[in-house]
């Protein structure tokens, strides 16, 4: 080891004493109700008389290790609340499983202390409500662990409740969060919730919250905003997951990962959605009311068909469900709106695509009516962009006259664009010739039901104006960039 890493290793070493040594310095114990902050009441568990610990900060800074603060033998859960700054520490001297809850709420500034090194045990419930701060949620913070025997033991209020050991539930709710660290949140064992609610996280890092949900889990994120989300950032499997109303910044690659047999993503305003930033298998896709500001290529392509229970039944006997309603797209590149139909095409699956609203500009949707607009097999995708299109399925053009998409197909196809980018460039109708190709038009019988697919039957009509030369520049541009090695 050189000078200046063992420089470097001993400031480091520093830091991290004076930090353990400033979290000691008003390190709480209880001693008896009443006194030092802490008020109890009673509660009747299996016949069992408990104790509901609550604890208000009598100082300004206070650090409370909530396995190792001499607490009463039987408590059920404790509270912690109206404290200006307050540290906790879920490490534990040995894998015993104390109580059952545990709360942090109306807290200014909550800082959790947290070590690959050391064994944390968290109760079967951890809630976090109205803090203002929370600088770090450090990696291995929130994690399960069980006794030999997976039940709490002695005389604890966890095992008079019969419970088995580990984390289970975990509701975030009116928290200011700058980093969850990779690994922060890692619940392998049947978790019964996971909800965010009316939040702010700055950035998720990889593994940040990896879940396992028992059969009637959920897992939700509402009223929330995330400004980074990193490669494989969420981690899910469980029966359902739902997004809802949040503000979600930068998702990268696998963004969202996992199996999830019910998946909604709703009313969200999504800032840039990168290529497979939803990869998941599921039963039921249901994608409506959002915003999307910008969709690289293949950002809905990763969503595919799959189960997470009864692996052993035919897929020929399931149906799936693809649904895309409601949303808008302020801007896209070629193949953005690709679902995966390798997947979906080999599979019984409804797939609904109705009143989206597209920016309807010739570099923006131009794409979609060039042969090979949608990539290396651009007439397999055709039935989709085919719904797309369809009068009936009332798309239309992002635009304050909401310009029905199908016309606006119709004059792309005439080999005219806008006259401008604008969104509203679309309502004056007024277009710009572009140079145009000519092919023989084709048309596929064929949907997303292997079941009812016809062979491909191709008519031949004299030459037309389908394809526009520069979408498809474009899209071959687009195509080169996002498949080169």
């Amino acid at each position: 080891m050189s000078l200046i890493d063992i420089i470097v290793f001993s400031l480091v070493l520093a830091a991290f004493s004076r930090k353990i040594a400033n979290a000691t310095q008003n390190r709480i114990n209880f001693s008896k109700c009443d006194v030092g902050g802490f008020t109890c009441s009673t509660n009747i568990l299996n016949n069992t008389t408990t104790l509901l610990l609550s604890f208000s900060c009598p100082a300004k800074d206070v650090t409370i290790y909530v396995n190792q603060f001499k607490s009463p033998y039987n408590m059920e859960s404790l509270e912690i609340e109206d404290c200006e700054n307050v540290t906790v520490s879920l490490k534990s001297a040995d894998r015993r499983y104390y109580f059952e809850k545990l709360t942090v709420k109306n807290v200014g500034v909550l800082t959790v202390l947290a070590h690959r090194l050391w064994q944390t045990n968290a109760p079967k419930l951890v809630r976090m409500e109205n803090v203002g701060y929370i600088r770090t949620i450090p990696s291995f913070a929130f994690g399960q662990s069980a006794t030999d025997d997976g039940t709490a033991t002695g005389t604890t209020a966890a095992a008079i409740a019969g419970s088995t050991s580990g984390l289970r539930r975990v509701f975030l709710r009116n928290v200011t969060v700058d980093t969850v660290e990779s690994n922060a949140f890692r619940l392998h064992d049947a978790c019964a919730n996971f909800t965010v609610q009316n939040s702010r996280i700055n950035r998720i890092q990889t593994s940040g919250i990896d879940v396992v949900l028992d059969k009637g889990g959920e897992f939700l994120v509402e009223n929330t905003r995330i400004d980074v989300f990193e490669h494989l950032a969420l981690r899910i499997t469980g029966a359902n997951a739902e997004f809802r109303n949040n503000k979600l910044g930068e998702m990268w690659s696998s963004a969202v990962n996992g199996t999830i047999e019910n998946f909604k993503f709703s009313h969200n305003a999504v800032a840039t959605l990168e290529a497979g930033a939803v990869a998941i298998l599921c039963t039921r896709a249901r994608l409506s009311h959002n915003r999307f500001e910008y969709v690289r290529s293949g950002g809905f392509g990763k969503i595919s068909p799959g189960l997470l229970v009864e692996s052993n039944r035919n897929f020929g006997q399931l149906r799936f469900v693809y649904e895309f309603r409601g949303n808008a797209i302020a801007a896209m590149d070629a193949g953005g709106l690709n679902p995966d139909f390798e997947a979906y095409g080999n599979v019984a699956t409804d797939v609904l695509v109705k009143k989206n609203a597209l920016l309807c500009s010739c570099f923006n949707i131009g794409w979609m009516f060039a042969e090979t607009g949608h990539g290396f097999d651009s007439q397999r995708l055709r039935p989709f962009y085919d719904l797309l299109t369809d009068a009936g399925n009332e798309n239309v053009c992002l635009s304050a006259c909401n310009f029905p998409l199908s016309k606006a197909a119709e004059i792309f196809k005439a080999g005219n664009c806008p006259a401008s980018d604008a969104p509203d460039a679309i309502c004056s109708k007024t277009t710009n010739p572009i140079p145009i190709a000519t092919t023989p038009k084709t048309i596929y019988m064929s949907n997303f039901s292997h079941k009812t697919r016809k062979n491909a039957a191709i008519e031949r009509h004299p030459p037309t104006s389908i394809p526009l030369l520069l979408p498809f520049i474009i899209s071959l541009t687009a195509y080169y960039n996002v498949h080169r090695v």
